[in-house]
């Protein structure tokens, strides 16, 4: 279920009813299977409906309680429905029993703390009639996108920012700080937009509208889980419970399921989970969707993930990943989005779900980012180093990569014993200082933009919050996780997914998942050179052992060079040419051009940061002249 919107005349005036039809018109493409509304007096709710789940067949949206004193609009995913339904004391039939169903009941139960009860991926705004109140809310994590606009007489919101400029608002203009920062490819937040009045609803938040006042409350942030006992043993076997559980609630499909495959371990450890233990859970095979690399043989992973292949009855899909054209993709995701967009390789992420959807697919898995989800336990080494455990931190420092050797030993000691002394003194001195990278990114902003900007305060924040390696492990593993990076990268991916009628599903975001990682000792993490030790530990049984011992991982970048320099060239070369003169208010032209230089001559030496310093720019440029 996949779209939602609504407005609400906070001064009581009647809401009108194209408004609403223009806010579905806009978000017709998340409503493969319908769409409808309802509208009393000042309120107004629409969904867009794309089946999932045999639960979302029989789901009218917006949907009302027997007494019509409460009403919901509202897209995702409940994962904990046999509690709620005791709970809460419903008495009807399970299969007959709606997700919308039980969030009414469990706010008819709780109020606003119906939003502890619940578990799952989800956006959604309930209108309680009796209290004349819009209750708001979206997912721990973010993995569903809510944006809204609020003025004094009046509230909208809506899946997507397009659902809002479909209505005769004031977005407010630019937001030109969202502009440097996504220039300088950081995020310090994650409330705002481009738009000076359109926001998002942050993760873990919900918003309660009343005519007279309004509040944002933040109602999550993770928290270490509460383990029984503290033996490796239970570790792993809690692990492997809580993981199997979270892999299992996104199997709820009336539709073939599939999952992205790479040779990491985060993909694999889900296909394996999924096609191995959990089979019976499928309505049907389960496909799998992976990147194949015939002339950039440096980032082929079939090595690696052939032996799940090998291991699991599954039906698999291949592209040749080096010689997709990215034009395809890169046109149509920026018709698609409201703001400008930066994502890594989403041309092969693009053109394997087009694939998926061929199948029929619906619910399609993505192990990503289970890095930060999980840890790499690399605060273990800080964390030895500072307990004097020098025999233990110099076996992890050997360990290190596959070539082990005792001047790559003593590197990483000395660069472990650096990074910790400095994280330590900036605690005690504020950091100021400048390092290269930093003076290099301000550089490429126009200079009179960067002077009437903050942007340097925001990159100094930015450095300071982001993990770092001097860092003990549950320090670094919050800083991690609680990037604001995150709900941005959901929201670009969740929305990619829809064009293609498919929900994407992150069981390492699992809320359970994380706390439970959080909780862990450090060297539940890290051990004998591995990261991500539990994982390998837990899944022994189902991980092919090529996957399982494997440390490195695979470097993208040569591949993003070959193909703008052959494929993706004459687009690249096209949409530099017509680089918009807005741009160049924010852009450094000089800088920007010499680049764009640097590549055409020798594309194989471009850095990603400078490659994707020209694509952001590109995608500035064509939403700059779309405004």
């Amino acid at each position: 279920m996949s779209g939602i919107g609504g407005i609400f005349h906070r001064d009581s005036q009647p809401v009108d009813p194209t408004q609403l039809k223009a806010i579905s018109s806009a978000l017709s493409h998340r409503g493969s299977d319908g769409s409808s509304y309802l509208k009393s007096s000042n309120i107004g709710l629409i969904h867009c409906m794309l089946h999932d789940t045999q639960e979302s067949l029989l789901e009218t949206l917006p949907n009302k309680t027997c007494d019509k004193k409460l009403f919901i609009t509202w897209h995702g995913r409940i994962d904990n429905r046999e509690e709620l339904t005791e709970q809460t004391g419903w008495n009807r039939i399970p299969a007959k029993t709606t997700d919308s169903d039980l969030i009414l009941a469990a706010y008819a139960k709780w109020g606003n703390d119906c939003i502890q009860h619940l578990l799952g991926d989800f956006a959604f705004a309930i209108w309680d009639d009796c209290a004349q109140k819009l209750f708001c809310a979206r997912d721990h994590m973010g993995i569903k996108p809510f944006y809204y606009i609020l003025t004094d007489t009046f509230f909208a919101f809506a899946s997507e920012i397009k659902g809002l400029l479909a209505l005769p608002i004031d977005r407010g203009g630019i937001n030109e700080d969202r502009i440097a920062d996504y220039l300088t490819c950081i995020v310090t937040e994650n409330e705002s937009t481009f738009y000076n009045n359109i926001l998002r609803l942050p993760p873990g938040h919900f918003l309660e509208i009343n005519p007279g006042k309004s509040l944002l409350y933040k109602y999550w942030e993770p928290q270490p889980a509460q383990i029984s006992g503290s033996s490796t043993f239970v570790y792993e076997e809690q692990f492997y419970s809580i993981f199997k559980e979270a892999t299992r609630c996104r199997l709820r499909s009336n539709f073939p399921v599939g999952s992205f495959l790479s040779g990491g371990i985060d993909s694999s450890s889900i296909v394996c989970m999924t096609a191995g233990p959990l089979r019976h859970q499928l309505p049907d095979q389960l496909h799998t969707f992976s990147g194949i690399f015939n002339e950039i043989s440096i980032c082929d992973e079939r090595q690696f993930f052939q032996s799940v292949l090998n291991r699991y009855e599954v039906t698999p899909h291949f592209i040749c990943a080096d010689r997709i054209n990215p034009s395809v993709a890169y046109d149509r995701i920026t018709q698609s989005e409201d703001e400008p967009f930066w994502a890594p390789h989403i041309f092969m992420g693009w053109e394997l779900m087009a694939i998926a959807r061929q199948q029929g697919v619906r619910i399609l898995l993505d192990g990503h980012d289970g890095d930060s989800a999980v840890s790499h336990g690399s605060g273990l080494l800080p964390e030895l180093l500072l307990q004097g455990k020098w025999f233990r931190l110099l076996k992890e420092c050997y360990l290190i990569g596959n070539t082990p050797s005792l001047n790559r030993t003593l590197k990483n000691l000395l660069r472990i014993c650096w990074n910790c002394t400095l994280y330590r003194a900036s605690a005690l001195i504020p950091v100021t200082f400048q390092p290269n990278h930093f003076i290099k990114t301000l550089s490429r902003l126009n200079p009179s933009f960067e002077k009437r900007n903050t942007i340097r305060s925001r990159l100094l924040q930015a450095e300071t919050d982001r993990p770092n390696a001097g860092q003990k492990e549950y320090e670094h593993h919050m800083s991690a996780i609680t990037q604001p990076l995150h709900p941005l990268a959901l929201e670009v991916l969740e929305r990619q997914c829809i064009q293609h009628d498919l929900i994407g599903c992150y069981p390492f975001f699992d809320k359970r998942l994380i706390e439970f990682c959080l909780a862990l000792p450090a060297e539940q993490k890290r051990s004998n050179g591995f990261n991500r030790n539990i994982v390998r530990k837990s899944l022994q049984s189902i991980l092919p052992t090529r996957i399982a011992g494997r440390k490195s991982k695979t470097n993208f970048t040569p591949n993003m060079t070959h193909i703008f320099s052959t494929t993706g060239k004459a687009w690249l070369q096209f949409n530099i040419d017509k680089t918009s003169q807005q741009s160049y208010d924010y852009l450094n032209k000089e800088e920007f051009l010499n680049i764009c230089d640097s590549f055409q001559r020798e594309p194989s030496k471009t850095s990603l940061m400078d490659l994707g310093f020209l694509l952001r720019s590109i995608s500035l440029s064509q939403w700059l002249s779309n405004q």
